[in-house]
């Protein structure tokens, strides 16, 4: 709630500015206080568009988000998209026998392999849910964590969340959707 009164109060002033830029082309013949408002105008009606998620809802209702289940394990990666019926399975090449991550870089490029198989198209925001599976002796840790979530960020996802409270496919499809 917050962010939307923030957004709506940045959107009004944007408004503002463009309205003052309108007048002002008229009356003023000043260059630099008319770079100032369209300025001022541009940055308000982009941190606007950032505070109230715009962006996405607008690709939300245009069906432009891609939700995309993957699932690692010791030996392949398990991926599938929940909107459409889409699935790849590539086999890993990156095995490591006490840690799931192995080398960064290939699960990178692993997750790049995924996301290009999966995504609907270029423009599309690709929102990822990452379960893990084998090699959990005590769990994971903080710093593997991380590795899967930027590793998932360099393969082109732009919206992580590694599985843990989620129970099925529906509570996932609805927080991947909401960006949240």
């Amino acid at each position: 709630m917050k962010s939307t009164a923030k957004g709506i109060t940045l959107f009004v002033i944007s408004l503002f500015c463009w309205w003052q830029l309108y007048l002002g082309v008229r009356r003023l013949t000043d260059p630099g206080l008319i770079a100032v408002y369209l300025t001022f105008a541009l940055t308000s009606l982009h941190f606007a568009f950032v505070s109230l998620r715009l962006v996405h809802r607008i690709k939300g209702w245009l069906g432009m988000i891609d939700a995309i289940i993957i699932e690692v394990r010791p030996d392949r990666i398990n991926a599938r998209h929940l909107l459409s019926s889409k699935s790849y399975s590539p086999v890993r090449n990156n095995v490591h026998p006490r840690s799931l991550t192995g080398s960064f870089h290939e699960l990178e490029g692993e997750f790049k392999a995924v996301i290009t198989q999966l995504r609907s198209s270029r423009w599309s925001t690709v929102s990822i849910c990452i379960e893990m599976f084998g090699l959990d002796d005590g769990g994971y840790t903080n710093i593997e964590l991380r590795a899967f979530r930027e590793a998932a960020l360099g393969g082109g996802a732009n919206h992580i969340v590694i599985a843990g409270d989620l129970a099925g496919d529906r509570d996932i499809t609805k927080v991947l959707l909401s960006a949240e």
